[in-house]
């Protein structure tokens, strides 16, 4: 059994239940906030400090990527771009208070994660 625990808009939390889904795996998500609080987490997976936390028959395996090794696939781990043009986007913003700055900054992650079918 697989419990992925994750966060709405997380990219990785998301390839995580695809990842289960296309394997036909049997698997259960929960979302911060919804099924569990940061306490939960805290408690469940000591020292965590990313998302999605994912345990496989009882076991604490960590992320996406960990998830993919266990069952011998190789990640695809495009999304981290707009997680990092989100990042810029949102500095910029912080600095400037224009807003258009985080479309901005999730639009160049995207097209830096973008990878030809």
């Amino acid at each position: 059994m697989i419990e992925i625990f994750g966060k709405q808009w997380c990219s990785f939390s998301h390839k995580a239940k695809q990842l289960c889904e296309k394997e036909g795996l049997n698997f259960v998500y929960k979302q911060l906030n919804k099924d569990f609080s940061k306490e939960d987490l805290v408690k469940e997976f000591p020292g965590a400090k990313t998302f999605p936390q994912i345990r496989m028959d009882g076991e604490n395996i960590g992320g996406y990527t960990e998830l993919a090794a266990k069952l011998g696939i190789t990640p695809d781990n495009s999304g981290a771009w707009v997680g990092v043009g989100a990042a810029i986007g949102t500095g910029i913003f912080a600095a400037t208070n224009e807003p258009v700055w985080i479309a901005v900054g999730v639009a160049v992650g995207a097209a830096l994660s973008w990878r030809r079918p």
